[in-house]
């Protein structure tokens, strides 16, 4: 028994199971930001460009972070 901050996609078939009990839901964590470093910002390779709009993209969808059940 206890009390733990994990994010949704990790323990949400726990949850739809009925092995885990969302308490505590008004204290929610704030959003996440996933951030990618490269060296400059000017000048990027087209391949470059176009894989950071698909992962913008892919990642904004609701149903990244959800598994199939």
């Amino acid at each position: 028994m206890g009390i733990a901050w994990r994010s949704t996609w990790e323990v949400e078939n726990d949850i739809r199971s009925g092995q885990l009990v969302e308490v505590l839901a008004e204290f929610a964590a704030p959003p996440n930001g996933i951030y990618g470093v490269f060296p400059q910002r000017k000048h990027l390779p087209l391949r470059l460009r176009l894989w950071i709009d698909f992962l913008k993209h892919h990642y904004s969808l609701p149903a990244t972070w959800q598994s199939a059940p």
